[in-house]
């Protein structure tokens, strides 16, 4: 048995080091120290100007990761820059040759031989532990493992025509009723002590979409939050009765998650053609399959709707896009992209910042192949019709004069930025191979296209694809170093699982078969959690079985939970619509505005919905705290949970700490409470 894993791992081995452009990457890693010198420089040159709050500390053990997401940066810049000049002044130098040959095996030595597929294994599988090191842990993460390399031996028996296209088919299809349908009809119930982490997500990203009726034109806190044509989708959806509640939201989402997986399958259809249905359906099979744990109706982040598609629904549609900008005379693609672009911009500011970085790169990449004036020419028509475009929307969007509108729009852009390249929320890089593998591979093709910048003739429409999702890949790298964690990487995977995806289909079998293992086994062994052992887990069942025999109250505007909680969140809102009535002009403040404002129908005290997530730093705090002063209500409530036991929401200590200090800044002081509420009143100058 050794030996034939030894044997195997060996011509995997041989394989990889195949694929190794050794020229690109040994000048990748020069060009790395490079990149940590100039970052270092910086960061010691201009130091953290703004501070994170003591209760944002607390509550999310911040760590400081400037540092890593400068040297990105950096990097990014270096690379594109020296390969730039390479591409214009001495290509030949990295033309690729050689490489085919190359056997690292030669260069084991014999008594190391009997180990190597031991060693090779033992090390892959350290490397995919993210977190922990259990026993519990270690045997879950080992399952998945294996599942892993029974998915890749499946893939393989198909490549060589193991099954039939109808076999494929069926599987596919069952695994969509399983995984994609059939959780439509599951409840989403709210756990003990989750409500409040719910909440507060729901509310920065849905939620000037699901307080008000309606949007108006002088409301730039969605824009503020993750968009304003996001939370209009989700204002729109509430129209529909099916989607009015919040539990309705949830079902919303699961079927935003569909549209997005059916924007993945038209992809397929692009890089992959009509004419293989067998591994057309395959190569489905295996994406919806691995990623379902972000796609699909059983992904375990409703919650946490910033990690759902709804957040990056229009990374495919661009991906779809670019397919059809390839070639285009007369230079249509660059209008096109331009009058598209401030609707991406409006929807998610962040996602569209790598979709038009990444299109622009690819725009570049073609035009230059036509001389610098098609370069300038391409950019003049994209900046003119984006800025068209734009100022078309903002006047659509928002209320008040052009300029007045220009300004609060970069404000509120810059502010945001700026949260983002501070090292806000960030969690400590740590070595995690198949992200390395991800990141090296496309910075390599990155290399490539600048190399390529005096060739002559277009891309072909799958070539330009490929740009457009290595820009996009390598643009969402400074918000993966910001905030470096698993739950961050949808994007980066799922986009290199696409653009690879031809690999499995075309070439000889023997290649096919490597990078079907690589991929299966290397890059995606279920990193996104096991989706078999998701629909039979405990809560899947239960959560059915309760439905089916109406166990859990629908308490939480349709949502269901246990009595328990139930009971909590209900006394809260009738106490705060008890205290609204004692005291006129009163005005509250929680950490479950969103259940609180859907119970009671009253709004809160801030426009910023979610004040804990928003006010991260001391320049965001001060914004809260002025809007508190210019509101002047006589009385503020906020939240008060008397020990852990009567804390059945979850609510943070840090979060009413927050709101007590913040009232306090504001002018506030606390004079009683009650069962779930302080109450603050405005001191008298």
């Amino acid at each position: 048995g050794i030996s034939f894993i030894n044997e195997k791992t060996i011509l995997l081995i041989d394989g990889i080091a195949k694929l190794i452009d050794l020229k690109i990457l040994i000048a990748l890693i020069l060009l790395a120290e490079i990149a940590v010198a100039a970052s270092s420089i910086w960061t010691h040159s201009f130091p953290q100007k703004n501070s994170f709050t003591p209760e944002q500390i607390s509550y999310l053990n911040l760590y400081e990761t400037r540092a890593q997401f400068t040297f990105y940066s950096s990097y990014c810049v270096v690379i594109f820059g020296f390969f730039l000049i390479a591409g214009l002044f001495f290509p030949n130098r990295f033309r690729k040759g050689g490489s085919s040959e190359r056997k690292v095996s030669a260069a084991i030595p014999d008594w190391l031989r009997p180990w190597v597929g031991v060693i090779f294994w033992a090390a892959i599988f350290i490397a995919y532990k993210q977190t922990g090191s259990t026993v519990l842990q270690t045997g879950l993460k080992a399952r998945d493992f294996f599942l892993a390399f029974a998915t890749a031996y499946l893939m393989i028996e198909t490549i060589k025509g193991r099954f039939t296209t109808k076999t494929v088919l069926i599987a596919l299809l069952s695994m969509i009723f399983i995984l994609y349908l059939l959780p439509l009809v599951v409840p989403y119930e709210v756990s003990n002590r989750r409500l409040f982490s719910m909440d507060m997500h729901w509310s920065a990203v849905l939620g000037d979409g699901l307080y008000k009726d309606t949007l108006t034109g002088e409301d730039f806190a969605a824009f503020s939050n993750y968009g304003v044509l996001l939370n209009k989708l989700i204002l729109f959806s509430r129209s529909i009765p099916l989607f009015e509640t919040l539990a309705g939201t949830v079902t919303f989402l699961k079927f935003i998650n569909l549209v997005f997986s059916g924007l993945v399958v038209a992809i397929i259809f692009q890089r992959l053609g009509t004419d293989n249905k067998r591994m057309i359906w395959a190569t489905t099979l295996l994406i919806l399959f691995v990623y379902s744990g972000r796609i699909s109706g059983v992904a375990e982040t409703f919650g946490a709707p910033n990690q759902l598609p709804v957040r990056i629904l229009m990374v495919p549609p661009v991906v779809i896009l670019a397919y059809y900008l390839a070639g285009r005379s007369g230079f249509i693609g660059p209008v096109i992209f331009g009058l598209l672009a401030p609707v991406l911009f409006f929807y998610n500011f962040e996602t569209s910042f790598y979709c038009i970085l990444a299109v622009g790169f690819a725009i570049f990449i073609e035009s230059a192949r036509e001389g610098l004036s098609s370069v300038i020419r391409a950019g003049a028509l994209l900046v003119v019709s984006f800025l068209l475009s734009g100022a078309l929307l903002m006047l659509a969007l928002f209320d008040g004069s052009f300029g007045a509108i220009c300004a609060e729009i970069f404000r509120l852009a810059n502010i945001k930025i700026h949260s983002g390249t501070s090292g806000f929320a960030g969690l400590p890089v740590y070595f995690f191979l198949p992200f390395l593998w991800i990141m090296i591979h496309a910075f390599v093709l990155f290399s490539r296209y600048l190399l390529s910048v005096r060739e002559q003739g277009r891309l072909s429409p799958i070539e330009f694809q490929n740009v457009v999702i290595v820009g996009i890949i390598i643009a969402a790298g400074p918000y993966v170093m910001n905030r470096f964690s698993l739950q961050n990487m949808l994007v980066p995977f799922l986009l290199y699982t696409l653009l690879v995806l031809p690999k499995l289909v075309t070439g000889p079998k023997a290649d096919r078969a490597l990078w079907s293992f690589i991929l299966i086994v290397l890059i995606t062994p279920f990193i996104f959690g096991n989706p078999v052992k998701r629909v039979w887990s405990k809560h899947f069942v239960t959560s059915m079985s309760d439905k089916l025999q109406g166990r859990l109250a629908p308490c939480l505007d349709g949502m269901t939970a246990s009595d328990k909680l139930c009971e909590y969140v209900l006394g809260k809102a009738d106490e705060l619509e008890r205290l609204a009535s004692e005291n006129p002009g009163l005005n509250w403040m929680s950490g479950l505005s969103l259940t609180m404002t859907r119970l009671t129908g009253m709004q809160p005290a801030l426009d910023q919905k979610a004040p804990f997530f928003f006010a991260h730093n001391t320049e965001r705090r001060e914004i809260l705290v002025a809007a508190l002063r210019q509101l002047g209500a006589p009385v503020i409530v906020f939240d008060y949970n008397p020990g852990p036991h009567g804390n059945v929401a979850g609510i943070h200590p840090a979060s009413e700490d927050f709101q007590r200090n913040l009232l306090h800044s504001a002018g506030y002081y606390i004079v009683g409470n009650t069962k779930y509420w302080r109450i603050a009143r405005r001191r008298l100058r």
